[in-house]
């Protein structure tokens, strides 16, 4: 087993939805570390949060509509909810 630096994690990520009855939590709390190479699959029930969680990790979940709090960190830095420009350059 190799000694590798562990990455900063994605940190207690909470994500809601804005609706007409009020804020709707969908995904109450997930965190994870991906290393340097490594592959993560989500899988789960349907309804159960992969796509959310996928949408939001990318910074794909519009503002006024949802609500993501936690931490992602991204190439040693923090990448939480950029302009739509520079959210573009970190899937591409």
């Amino acid at each position: 087993m190799t000694d590798r630096p562990v990455p900063p994690p994605i940190t207690t990520m909470r994500i809601s939805f804005h609706t007409d009855d009020g804020v709707v939590p969908v995904v109450h709390s997930v965190s994870f570390h991906i290393h340097p190479g490594e592959i993560l699959g989500i899988v789960g029930e349907s309804g159960c949060g992969k796509s959310v969680t996928s949408l939001s990790i990318m910074g794909l979940i519009p503002a006024m509509t949802g609500k993501v709090s936690g931490d992602i960190h991204f190439k040693g830095g923090k990448s939480r909810r950029k302009r739509e420009n520079e959210s573009h350059q970190v899937v591409a």
